[in-house]
């Protein structure tokens, strides 16, 4: 082997492992993961375990009772709140990256208040209040 490919090699090989911790620490930039949650028969308070919550600050519901999915995401004082994942222009399903709600339709981009911070939607998204109760973060769908 050539001095120049022994070179080559190196830097290629030192640059791969300089990405492994780097692709790690965006892993926490992405999506909530995903959950499947009901109401109870009768109930229009949705149930989830904080343990879902434990190691993101957000947790996608997916639930048939509205006909779109949830986003439960914890508050900086503690508290919660459930973002209607429904973009308010036109309807179209909101994706999350990172910090921001992107509706792939027209994009519109919502924050995780969900304010609108681009448009073309111009209402904010609908949300559900959450208490903690009992180790659950209960979603009163109204």
């Amino acid at each position: 082997m050539e001095r120049r490919d022994f070179l080559l090699t190196g830097c290629r090989a030192c640059v791969a492992l300089a990405a492994i911790p780097a692709l790690a620490a965006l892993e926490s930039c992405g999506s909530a993961k995903a959950i499947t949650a009901e109401p109870a028969p009768g109930s229009n308070l949705l149930n989830i375990p904080l343990s879902d919550l434990a190691e993101q600050n957000a947790v996608r519901v997916n639930t048939k009772e509205l006909g779109s999915d949830l986003l439960v995401v914890k508050e900086a004082d503690g508290s919660y709140k459930a973002l209607l994942l429904k973009c308010t222009h036109k309807g179209g399903p909101l994706k999350q990256e990172g910090q921001v709600l992107h509706c792939s339709w027209h994009g519109s981009e919502f924050d995780l208040e969900g304010k609108v911070t681009n448009g073309p939607a111009t209402s904010p998204l609908k949300t559900f209040p959450a208490t903690v109760v009992d180790g659950q973060v209960q979603v009163n769908l109204g």
